[in-house]
């Protein structure tokens, strides 16, 4: 249906926002609105492990770390703003972002 009327309107060359808006809606109306389900695994091993890394709590944990490690980069930048390039120590920056890589 929608596919006929966005053909119309390539003829044209143009569309205006309603048309614009009406195809985008009926565009909009197929989003998935749920997750796939996992797939199945024969192997106990595999499926133990999917159970803990798709836990929603390791998510959490996820963006718990994330956090942290933003707010830290951001306290570091902003403890050596007052200061020049050659001044900066970037010893603590690095250490901290190794940490928060072996982390994740």
């Amino acid at each position: 249906m929608w596919i006929q009327e966005v053909q119309q309107y390539a003829d044209v060359g143009y569309m205006d926002r309603e048309q614009f808006r009406k195809i985008f809606d009926e565009l909009d109306k197929d989003r998935i609105k749920e997750h796939p389900p996992l797939p199945g695994y024969n192997s106990p091993v595999l499926q133990r492990l999917q159970n803990i890394f798709s836990h929603y709590y390791l998510t959490i944990l996820g963006n718990a770390v994330a956090l942290a490690n933003v707010v830290s980069i951001c306290t570091v930048l902003v403890l050596n703003s007052d200061k020049s390039t050659a001044e900066r120590d970037n010893y603590i920056m690095e250490v901290s972002t190794a940490l928060w890589l072996m982390l994740l």
